[in-house]
């Protein structure tokens, strides 16, 4: 699953809906601060997150401070779209995510991957951000491997379960 969304809140739905069905996730995001009155900081970045691995929580990119500052705060462009040439970037970024995950030329072990884009300068680095640290062997937010929907759950399957005595 693809998400190219604006907002935290909705990054998280996103991620709840692809846990749910055992879909890998690739988001991309980018941002313009104010640095001086006549000068931006353009900034964004890619993360794979994949079910059984750590989510975007886990990871410290979605926390309550980010979710209780957005209700207020749509970065320095304001609430207008801000797409600009680092959108192409992140989009390239997120295809080669997606080709690593279904093609026979990557070994698919990683189970997360945080890359970001700093527009300024041109150049992409993988994030030093991750806050994740194994002390979790399973995501605690979602419900880790066991708590993971199953793709092929049908509604017409549980009724005929509940109906056998």
């Amino acid at each position: 699953m693809f998400g190219c969304l604006d907002g935290y809140q909705q990054r998280d739905y996103l991620e709840g809906a692809a846990r749910r069905y055992c879909l890998p996730l690739v988001d991309i995001g980018m941002d313009v601060a104010m640095i001086t009155e006549q000068s931006y900081a353009v900034a964004g970045q890619m993360i794979m997150t994949r079910p059984g691995g750590p989510c975007l929580r886990c990871l410290g990119f979605i926390t309550p401070e980010r979710l209780a500052r957005e209700e207020n705060r749509y970065g320095d462009a304001g609430i207008n779209s801000q797409v600009v040439w680092t959108n192409g970037t992140l989009a390239s970024l997120a295809v080669g995510a997606f080709v690593k995950l279904v093609s026979p030329w990557f070994p698919a072990q990683e189970t997360y991957a945080w890359l970001e884009l700093d527009g300024n300068a041109q150049t992409v680095a993988p994030s030093r951000q991750p806050h994740y640290a194994p002390p979790f062997e399973t995501c605690p937010h979602r419900g880790g491997r066991d708590g993971l929907g199953d793709p092929f759950f049908s509604i017409s399957d549980l009724r005929n379960s509940a109906q056998k005595p």
